[in-house]
């Protein structure tokens, strides 16, 4: 799903226009209704947040005019974003700074837009470990600590609240679901996403790198998730090229990448090409090559799991062809 949402040189003074600071008055409170289209520009998302404002986040105000970059500001004005950004397509982001009324401590909330819902998910996913909390706002949420995580489609929002008091907790939960409102929830999650198994994952470890996939230079566009075996862990990697022919040009190169030198050992019986090699940095490690993917089982202990785990993905790719 393809967004071509960028802002341009007036999107700051609309944006500020619309969210200038003043204080908000609403009869009653309550969830808001999820929006049915994606905001195309900053302007559009400050202005819908604007709108249900009132309505979502009683007494609350806005402390100062939004902060709208691009491509070409994000290092000068977001220069602890500037890294992980330009290794995805990022596209804008917007900064609101929101105040509570109770307690009246500020929340910075920061919405990026990327290319690509995967894009946006690489973003959101970089921060999430085994000792984060998950949220519960769609598509996925999480907490760090005291950060709230959200992402959206297309979308990453990240909510960083002035202090860990517990009632701004609250508060911070409450700006990310008016926030997240605002932007369509996805009918599915991206298609590669889809074809990577379910079961036996742990979904803290799903990673999207659109470069440097498995800390190789050489390998781009790929999902990297860990799947529990029952004598350990196992990484399985899926890699996307161009269409079929570029894949087995990736394919080659993997089985280079992770052999190192080794000897590799052909199998019959997996996708439309497949490999064993005894790596000495990775152990056990399988490569499998079905349509315009390839996919790579690293540190396998028990052949048995990761042979499923593989033919689990061709027959996803296969489906998903047709």
């Amino acid at each position: 799903m393809k967004h071509q949402r960028r802002a341009n040189a007036g999107v700051l003074a609309v944006a500020a226009a619309l969210l200038l600071p003043a204080m908000v008055h609403a009869q009653a409170g309550g969830s808001p209704e999820v929006a049915k289209t994606a905001p195309q520009t900053a302007a559009e998302l400050a202005g819908r947040i604007n709108a249900v404002l009132p309505a979502s986040l009683p007494g609350w105000t806005i402390t100062e005019a939004p902060a709208v970059c691009d491509r070409t500001c994000i290092a000068q004005n977001l220069p602890q974003d500037a890294s992980l950004t330009s290794t995805y397509n990022f596209l804008w982001c917007l900064t609101l700074r929101l105040m509570p009324p109770e307690p009246r401590l500020p929340i910075e909330a920061r919405v990026f837009c990327m290319g690509e819902d995967l894009h946006a998910f690489g973003m959101f996913a970089h921060y999430r470990s085994e000792k984060t909390v998950p949220g519960q706002i769609a598509t996925q949420s999480f907490w760090t600590d005291n950060d709230f995580h959200i992402w959206r489609g297309a979308f990453y929002i990240r909510l960083i609240p002035a202090s860990g008091d517990k009632l701004l907790r609250a508060s911070v939960a409450a700006a990310g679901e008016a926030i997240a409102a605002q932007i369509p929830v996805p009918e599915k999650l991206p298609a590669m996403m889809r074809l990577l198994p379910q079961g036996r994952n742990q979904p803290y470890t799903l990673r999207y790198n659109f470069q440097g996939v498995l800390g190789q230079p050489a390998l781009s566009d790929g999902l990297v998730d860990t799947y529990l075996e029952e004598a350990g862990k196992l990484t399985l990697a899926l890699l996307r090229a161009a269409d079929d022919m570029a894949a087995v040009t990736l394919y080659s190169t993997v089985v280079g990448l992770v052999a190192g030198g080794v000897p590799s050992t052909p199998m019959v019986d997996l996708g439309q090409a497949a490999v064993t090699v005894n790596s000495a940095q990775h152990g056990l490690c399988y490569v499998m090559r079905e349509g315009r993917y390839v996919a790579v089982a690293l540190g396998v202990h028990e052949r048995p799991t990761a042979e499923g785990l593989l033919r689990i993905t061709g027959t996803n790719i296969r489906i998903s062809r047709f």
